[in-house]
């Protein structure tokens, strides 16, 4: 009789209405709480994502993969899982088993969406790298560890094009990566040495890497004036370059602040000012080129001031001519003006040493136009071309300072298709996207940092080759793709522009 009373209770109406609410409120706690992982792990992959920072947890002593991974160190077998020893793969890693968990948050609302088409031509990319590891004609462990890169740098392409990270939140963390980069590199330069960020790394086992920078050592990055050498700002980088085209892309996100006016030109400022520290040509170039397409890309979409177009010009100039009073005779050893100009060691090193590679990518492409040498291939194929060379030069090999021509060395004219198939399926969603007057002044910034990559492509090879340009990169292209108003609907209105700077 007892027993059907208690039975009786557990399944009357007012019973089962309660345990349906505590599951669906345990179901929705659940899908809150991953989000908000989920989200933040993708916010902390574009903030750190040109960081030098490598997983030292590996290793440490409570690391249950401590053996593994310290087998593997010093070994040939390394260069096959070279990518491991950055901390992206492992936020990749942590951001998939997130989305895994969300249930493949909008996987199956992809199956109608136009962006499909550039995933499934940026995966064509990929799985073409992936193959050429059979071909690749002087290191097949190499060329797999790079294959692994394309893998990882799709894989968080996939997740942002299904998850759609709101494209304001994408430019408030490249912002703020900004200030951590410029106020890093700026006080490196005041110090003209390291700041110690690798030292407090290695002792806390987070494994930030700092390169030891001093100007008398062989191998810094400097410029040389006068006889003393000057160092240039490298971040948490192995080199200025690198540092430099981070700051450009969130100096191209901070233009989407220019209606808060003071918080605008502080962080601008500042970001310029840092760019300018690192001397990189390319990148400054690249940095005008982005901000070109920024502004023709907001007039289209009737964000139209002249004024506030002719003060940012104005801002700009001021700070590069306040930085030529301070560091004039440097400026000029850069740009080769004058003697000392082309008379410089270093400058004229650097000039010769790229001509070489380029004239090496050139051979190369004609000898394999097909299918190219193998991704990842170029520095090994280099080196050997360097060995064999009669002038005996003393170079190492290393990548083509050109993106384009490193790309149809290693992938052929099939990958150099590919990646133009790739590029031009976005510019063509984009021009959709501005036909329906959905294209946000975010989504004008975003596109204005990739075009300034792509300019500066033509000097550098880092969003080709290295894991962590290539995830900023291809991850900047899937959030300006993304049509997504402020309310989470998938559109969004045209924004006209009613400028705040005056105010």
């Amino acid at each position: 009789m007892i027993l059907l009373t208690i039975l009786s209770i557990i399944v009357q109406p007012t019973s089962k209405n309660r345990i349906k609410t505590t599951l669906a409120l345990m179901k929705n706690f659940h899908r809150h709480i991953t989000d908000v992982l989920l989200y933040g792990m993708i916010w902390l992959i574009f903030f750190t994502s040109t960081w030098w920072w490598r997983p030292r947890w590996y290793v440490m002593e409570w690391s249950p993969f401590q053996d593994y991974f310290l087998s593997f160190i010093g070994t040939p077998q390394e260069n096959a899982v070279y990518y491991v020893k950055f901390s992206l793969t492992s936020f990749i890693f942590l951001l998939a088993i997130l989305w895994i968990l969300s249930g493949f948050k909008g996987l199956w609302t992809l199956l109608d969406d136009v962006r499909s088409l550039w995933l499934l031509s940026l995966l064509a990319l990929v799985v073409l790298a992936r193959f050429s590891v059979g071909w690749a004609t002087q290191n097949t462990d190499v060329a797999h560890s790079h294959a692994m890169q394309w893998v990882l740098a799709f894989v968080f392409v996939l997740i942002i094009t299904a998850v759609k990270p709101k494209p304001k939140h994408i430019v408030m963390v490249l912002v703020a990566g900004l200030i951590i980069n410029s106020l890093i590199g700026i006080a490196q330069v005041a110090a003209q040495s390291d700041i110690g960020i690798g030292e407090y790394g290695q002792r806390y086992g987070i494994g930030l890497t700092e390169f030891n920078l001093e100007p008398a050592e062989s191998g810094t990055s400097v410029i040389q004036s006068r006889g003393v050498r000057y160092l240039r700002a490298y971040g948490i980088t192995p080199h200025p370059n690198l540092l430099a085209a981070g700051l450009v892309m969130g100096l191209l996100a901070s233009l989407t602040l220019v209606q808060r006016r003071w918080q605008f030109a502080a962080i601008t400022v500042l970001g310029f000012w840092a760019l300018l520290l690192t001397f990189s040509r390319a990148s400054i170039g690249g940095f005008a080129v982005g901000v070109g397409v920024t502004a023709a890309l907001w007039w289209l979409i009737s964000f139209r001031d002249p004024k506030l177009l002719v003060r940012l010009a104005m801002m700009f100039l001021v700070t590069f001519g306040i930085f030529y009073i301070f560091y004039g005779d440097l400026i000029n050893v850069r740009a080769g003006v004058g003697e000392e100009g082309f008379a410089s060691t270093v400058e004229t090193r650097s000039a010769s040493d790229r001509q070489v590679y380029l004239e090496q990518a050139r051979e190369i492409i004609r000898e394999y136009p097909l299918k190219g040498i193998g991704i990842g291939n170029f520095p090994w194929e280099s080196q050997m071309r360097l060995i064999n060379d009669p002038r005996q030069l003393a170079l190492g090999g290393q990548s083509v300072h050109n993106s384009y021509l490193l790309a149809l060395s290693e992938l052929g004219v099939i990958g150099a298709a590919l990646f133009s198939i790739t590029m031009l399926t976005a510019v063509g969603i984009l021009m959709r996207r501005w036909r329906r007057g959905t294209l946000s002044i975010e989504a004008a910034a975003l596109i204005g940092g990739v075009a300034a990559w792509l300019a500066i492509g033509w000097f550098e090879f880092f969003w080709w080759a290295l894991l962590t340009h290539q995830v900023l990169f291809w991850g900047v292209i899937a959030v300006a793709l993304i049509e997504e108003r402020d309310d989470g609907s998938d559109q969004i209105q045209r924004r006209v522009a009613v400028s705040n700077f005056d105010e």
